[in-house]
């Protein structure tokens, strides 16, 4: 099946356009990848955030971010992309159906798609608005980074936290912890 013959009721990749509020931390997501199962995967999507607001939905996989498919790249680097741009990003994602409706016809999903849908975080007063028929609270969230030998994950924000297992060796450990600091070092920069 070619993109041209791409049905009119063929499921959509949705484009979330994720812009910072002032008075909430971070975008309001965690990123998760898996040893074993590629791909990067939104985990939890806090109530009430500008990610909630742009559409962007737990386990969603995410295809592109800010223009550049992601799939070959590591946790690391996909983060990276997404602090890029201190104040916003742009998140090309799929749900599992969705997924699996282009993996079945051998399609590629690239943001250049006729169906793509666009969605954006609503500008936000200084008070609490409704966005998507939802009252949007002033609230704050840290930037965490876990990882548990199986998984990555990291919450968009500010502050990094590193969990390995106990039972993780010495040069692992040093390992997990550069990485984390150094993800740090790049917040402070930018």
């Amino acid at each position: 099946m070619s993109i041209e013959s791409l049905s009119s009721s063929a499921p959509a990749p949705r484009l979330c356009h994720i812009l910072k509020w002032a008075d909430f931390e971070g975008f309001g997501f965690n990123l998760h990848t898996y040893k074993g199962k590629p791909g990067h995967f939104i985990g939890k999507v806090d109530e009430n955030s500008p990610a909630e607001a742009a559409g962007l939905k737990t386990n969603d996989r995410i295809i592109e971010v800010n223009g550049v498919n992601v799939f070959d790249e590591s946790h690391k680097q996909v983060v990276q992309r997404i602090e890029i741009v201190p104040d916003e990003t742009k998140l090309l994602v799929v749900d599992s159906d969705t997924d699996a409706y282009f993996k079945d016809k051998n399609l590629t999903i690239s943001s250049s798609l006729p169906n793509v849908v666009y969605l954006k975080t609503p500008d936000k007063s200084h008070s609490n608005s409704k966005v998507n028929g939802k009252t949007m609270s002033n609230s704050t969230q840290n930037h965490n980074h876990e990882s548990n030998g199986d998984s990555e994950v990291s919450k968009l924000g500010i502050s990094c936290r590193c969990l390995v297992p106990v039972t993780t060796s010495i040069p692992l450990l040093l390992s997990s912890l550069y990485g984390c600091l150094e993800e740090v070092l790049i917040l402070i920069i930018v």
